[in-house]
């Protein structure tokens, strides 16, 4: 979805942000696979107005898709809420992580989202999204994973595999971007204990927040390539 901030939804054909004023924010929620052709449909003046929603490593896509100085412009959003079924009011229990925001219309997001009852964090670094976005990314392609090979939900895998969780957490942790060490942002490399038990309790704070669920392997599947692929291109 493509949605101006006035609420209207921009038609396939009709270039994102045509139908709101300069300066107001344009949410893009799409598949990451999706987002290069979006990014590129919306006109360079409005690029600043956009407001990233997708899952995965979505600076580093827009940045492929529209070049590096126009991505660091972008809002980030990434969600740590679920929706369980369509229409359904969004879900994130008290201990989940908050959703994390930065750029520019940051407050925007966090406002519509405190409307639902959604705890959010603002930002002020792109390294801090970055490793937001990564423990989201680490917990998308974990958790399908370990669901469907062992037939539970969310919470039966930290409650019966967690071994299993650890070991796969610990071999793709290696990959993911970290602000530790002063601030910056890089590749992480290999995890102390402390780091891999520090970020299995994120995913479980995650978790539990919808401990029914089980992700939806037919949607991993259509964004393996911005999922675990994302990895494997790594060397994982």
């Amino acid at each position: 979805l493509v949605a101006a901030a006035a609420g209207g939804l921009a038609a396939a054909s009709w270039p994102p942000g045509a139908s709101s004023a300069p300066n107001d924010p344009i949410y893009v929620a799409t598949p990451a696979s999706a987002l290069p052709a979006v990014l590129q449909s919306i006109s360079p003046e409005r690029l600043p107005d956009v407001v990233l929603c997708s899952s995965g490593m979505v600076r580093q896509i827009a940045a492929e898709a529209c070049g590096r100085a126009a991505a660091e412009r972008m809002t980030v959003a990434v969600l740590y809420f679920g929706v369980l079924e369509r229409g359904a009011a969004p879900v994130a229990g008290e201990g989940a992580p908050p959703t994390v925001v930065a750029g520019r219309h940051a407050s925007h997001v966090i406002e519509v989202l405190r409307r639902c009852g959604l705890r959010c964090e603002e930002v002020a670094d792109a390294p801090r999204v970055d490793e937001a976005a990564g423990v989201k990314l680490l917990w998308s392609c974990c958790m399908w994973l370990l669901c469907h090979a062992r037939g539970c939900t969310v919470s039966e895998v930290h409650a019966a595999h967690s071994a299993e969780l650890a070991a796969l957490v610990a071999e793709l942790a290696r990959e993911l971007p970290t602000c530790h060490g002063g601030g910056g942002g890089g590749r992480g490399g290999v995890r102390s204990a402390s780091e891999v038990r520090g970020l299995l309790d994120r995913l479980e704070a995650y978790s539990l927040s919808m401990p029914s669920v089980v992700p939806s392997k037919e949607l991993a599947l259509a964004e393996l390539e911005h999922r675990n692929l994302w990895f494997r291109r790594r060397g994982v």
